[in-house]
């Protein structure tokens, strides 16, 4: 990067959102590009003393010097967080980069613009992703403007452009990251793919979808259409507070999946009533409540309509498992000591240390007296 002595340095820096961002570990996250740059980076830590030890507190906060007018890759160790800030420090307009986020499951986000410094949530401004075109998917970032935009819904990957400052629009490029709770669906339907642009459908899909599941239009996010006669990617998301561009929630999981059970059972019996069959559909729920109500009904097991806890687990695993095994050492050590034979009462074999008899003393006195009868008898002959 400084070989380069014409370069546009400047701070790239981003950072979790998430409630957990000072208690969950993400070292180390990956900055690199497709001409081999390669930046591994390392979080904050804060070493305040808690007592007689350390707090051990992380802030996922990962700051990078960088080159504009690159493409950068974003990615991490470990999940990526829910909700992110992305900003851009000391380069100035036209110049910016392209960040490219990797993603571990399909999601549906929200692009805030902080366009003034420290501006409170409720005047952030919303950027829409790029529109979509009859290629089946969004238009490419072209860095037009700080936020643009897009997501692919087959590489789970999304695609944002961030500019410098320009005292004419706005102070600083901060973009904020906001995974919203929604309802992931996948349509295939009996019809070409140029057919389905060609004929208007892709123009009505939003509302025809939205028509049938009796919600607002605007909750209705298509992100991709794809051949195989026709497969669709869209999103239903949650009611959101959108008239201050806030992204505070006012619907519940519960109004999801009440749509999400509608959804299933329209499209099972194939009365969407878009004109033509449906061939395959999926669907299911996405975003930070919907992974934290998946981990409370994966943290029990239930039996026999009895549900058992982490704890329960545990116990049953050293009953049934680690119990048994140590009977069957003890059995093993207990019966398979080398017992003696029994030895004659007139005889008091000598005992040596690991416990076993020694007969070798018992035979030798026999040979001795043997000898002395011998004698005896060659004695009286004479």
């Amino acid at each position: 990067m400084c070989k380069n002595r014409n370069a546009i340095i400047g701070q790239f820096q981003y950072e979790s959102e998430d409630a957990t961002r000072l208690i969950k570990n993400k070292n180390p996250a990956f900055l690199k590009r497709a001409d081999g740059y390669f930046n591994k980076m390392n979080q904050y830590q804060d070493s305040v003393w808690i007592g007689s030890y350390l707090s051990l507190r992380r802030m996922n906060r990962f700051p990078a010097v960088m080159e504009a007018n690159r493409t950068y890759e974003v990615s991490y160790s470990a999940n990526p967080p829910m909700d992110t800030s992305f900003e851009l420090l000391d380069i100035y307009a036209p110049y910016g980069i392209t960040v490219n986020v990797q993603y571990v499951t399909p999601e549906i986000h929200d692009i805030m613009l902080e366009f003034v410094e420290n501006q409170p949530k409720s005047q952030w401004r919303k950027i829409y992703k790029n529109p979509m075109q009859n290629t089946g998917l969004p238009l490419p970032v072209s860095g037009r403007y700080c936020g643009e935009n897009l997501w692919n819904p087959k590489t789970m990957r999304l695609t944002m452009y961030l500019d410098g400052k320009n005292s004419q629009h706005f102070q600083i490029c901060r973009l904020h990251v906001v995974t919203l709770n929604a309802i992931m669906g996948i349509l295939q339907l009996e019809i070409p793919l140029a057919e389905f642009w060609s004929g208007g459908h892709m123009s009505t899909f939003q509302d025809h979808m939205a028509a049938q599941l009796g919600i607002q239009p605007w909750r209705m996010r298509t992100v991709g259409t794809f051949s195989g006669s026709t497969v669709v990617h869209f999103f239903v998301t949650e009611n959101v507070n959108t008239s201050a561009g806030s992204p505070s929630t006012t619907s519940s999981m519960s109004e999801l999946s009440a749509v999400l059970t509608n959804l299933r059972t329209k499209a099972s019996s194939n009365s969407l009533g878009f004109g033509f069959n449906i061939l395959s559909f999926s669907a299911s729920l996405s975003g930070p409540a919907a992974q934290s109500t998946t981990t409370a009904k994966t943290s029990a097991v239930t039996v026999s309509g009895q549900t058992v806890t982490k704890l329960g687990i545990t116990m049953i695993f050293v009953v049934i498992i680690i119990i048994p095994i140590v009977i069957a050492i003890i059995v093993r050590l207990t019966c398979c000591r080398r017992v003696p034979s029994k030895v004659p009462s007139s005889i008091e074999p000598d005992v040596i240390d690991d416990g076993r008899k020694d007969y070798g003393a018992m035979n030798m006195a026999s040979d001795i007296s043997m000898e002395d009868g011998g004698k005896k008898v060659a004695a009286k002959q004479t």
